[in-house]
């Protein structure tokens, strides 16, 4: 074992960024309705973000952290936890994920809803979305 840290709750979703050997921040979003931090040297997480609701999906694009939430709210939080954007759904959201393409040079994020349609966000402005014939389900 390389190293260990505590943390307060049950992670649900965990995002890791940076070096093992050099800088690291690796992101658990918990049960509690809280987002732990952990860098190198912490032996337990430091609270970063408390939520209104549970999670239902954590992304890390650049230096913004994106968090879905059962209260059907999409957020965009700073490092430091300072939230920039938050906007609700128009229904309760199944999963989230970051896309990535590369030729456009573009990082997304697709919110999947139980009203089977699929938001996608680059930042904060809702690019496009799609109707689909089926509900997504989270993996």
């Amino acid at each position: 074992m390389v190293s260990t840290a505590t943390l307060a709750s049950v992670p649900v979703f965990i995002q890791a960024s940076g070096l093992f050997d050099v800088e690291y921040r690796i992101l658990f979003a918990c049960r509690d309705a809280h987002i732990y931090l952990i860098k190198r040297g912490y032996e337990s997480g430091r609270l970063c973000i408390q939520l209104n609701s549970q999670p239902v999906g954590l992304a890390r694009i650049g230096t913004n952290i994106y968090v879905a939430a059962m209260d059907q709210t999409l957020s965009i939080y700073t490092n430091k936890g300072n939230r920039t954007w938050n906007m609700k759904q128009s229904a309760n959201i199944t999963t989230m994920e970051e896309i990535v393409l590369e030729r456009q040079a573009l990082n997304l994020v697709a919110v999947a809803l139980t009203n089977k349609t699929v938001m996608f966000y680059n930042y904060s402005p809702l690019l496009f979305f799609c109707d689909w014939f089926e509900m997504f389900v989270g993996s």
